[in-house]
């Protein structure tokens, strides 16, 4: 399985973006509310993401596993 776009570097690119976006945002306006809310949508995001690739398993099997052993979940060569 050949993937392209931002694929071959996360698997939840539009959740990495969002989350970006939310902690860029409360560091741009330095508040705390804005930072308490970039860790809920944070807790929301690690809780959604194990359903949807249960899904995706059983929708792609083998090549999505190894698909997941290739390649990091929200951000590039850590998590």
């Amino acid at each position: 399985m050949v993937m392209d776009g931002p694929y071959r570097l996360v698997r939840h690119p539009m959740y990495t973006a969002a989350l970006a976006i939310s902690l860029g945002l409360s560091c741009l306006v330095q508040s705390l509310a804005f930072f308490s809310l970039f860790c809920i949508y944070f807790i929301l995001v690690l809780q959604m993401i194990p359903g949807e690739e249960e899904g995706l398993r059983r929708a792609y099997s083998g090549r999505y596993i190894a698909y997941q052993q290739k390649v990091k979940g929200l951000v590039p060569m850590f998590f």
